[in-house]
């Protein structure tokens, strides 16, 4: 007989504790839940991107290099078909520039503000203030605006050049290929590593350089001189696609914690209920 009060109090323990548990697992993974809702709601309310940066109180600061300098100045740029590769970077820049500042997500500075802008005294110390001014501005991503230009003049299409393949530099030039061949509808030749390019090469943050056409190809120079618009608003959906592409990814992979919280939850009730079933009851 006591024996069998001694196994029914065991098993009274027994109940209370595994209910005790069932309680403090289930609490747990509701706090879980909650957190993530909550960061969630605090993500979707201030805008912030993958990294947790409030893009309304801490812009994205973007440096954008419209390449070389205006005649008859050095570090000329390209011409072909009446066209001249530093008139079409700055005015680009300038568009891409407008796109960015109405946003309100982005800071912006532009290499050439004024169309007789000059930097440096050569090309060398052209391309040096370049990534000065970039660095003296505290950009977050530096990028320079080219076209390109061949002896053969069928070679057409946009490129995007980075120092390295594979880090920040080059997920972000791609998605501002992809936003140009998007906009445009020319020829993509890829993503190329250019490591040597002097912009690229010492800039302090991530940077690409584009080329945007060619201008000694006809069909290129006649698309960049009728619509430049298109190429700064390619780079600009490329630039937006970039970040809140990691925006969407940071929420996805809170909801997917809230997700797994509320089945592990239910699974670990169903589980209990279906134990504590089995076992035998005390008085």
């Amino acid at each position: 007989m006591k024996k069998i009060k001694t196994e029914k109090k065991r098993s009274g323990r027994l109940r209370t504790l595994l209910l005790l548990d069932r309680i403090v697992i289930c609490i747990l993974v509701a706090v879980i839940a909650c957190a993530s809702a909550a960061l969630v709601t605090v993500i979707l309310s201030q805008g912030v991107t993958a990294n947790g940066r409030d893009l309304e109180t801490d812009p994205i600061r973007i440096y954008i290099d419209q390449g070389h300098n205006p005649a008859p100045h050095h570090n000329l740029g390209a011409q072909g078909n009446g066209l001249y590769e530093q008139d079409l970077t700055f005015s680009i820049g300038c568009m891409l520039a407008e796109l960015l500042k109405e946003d309100g997500r982005f800071e912006v500075c532009l290499s050439r503000p004024e169309e007789s802008t000059v930097l440096g005294t050569d090309r060398d110390s052209s391309l040096q203030a370049r990534v000065d001014g970039a660095a003296q501005f505290e950009a977050d991503y530096f990028i320079s605006l080219h076209i390109n230009s061949f002896t053969d003049d069928s070679a057409n299409g946009i490129e995007v050049h980075t120092a390295r393949m594979g880090d920040e530099s080059y997920a972000f030039g791609k998605r501002l290929l992809n936003g140009m061949l998007d906009a445009t509808g020319l020829k993509s030749r890829g993503m190329k590593q250019s490591g040597d390019l002097f912009v690229l090469k010492h800039a302090t943050m991530p940077a690409v350089l584009l080329e945007m056409g060619f201008i000694s190809n006809q069909n290129d120079a006649a698309f960049l001189q009728q619509h430049p618009d298109l190429f700064a608003q390619g780079i600009y959906d490329g630039i937006v696609d970039h970040f809140e592409s990691s925006y969407i990814l940071s929420v996805n992979i809170l909801l997917y914690i809230i997700a797994i919280s509320a089945i592990s939850m239910i699974i670990l009730i169903v589980m209990g209920k279906i134990f504590l079933r089995k076992m035998p009851k005390g008085r």
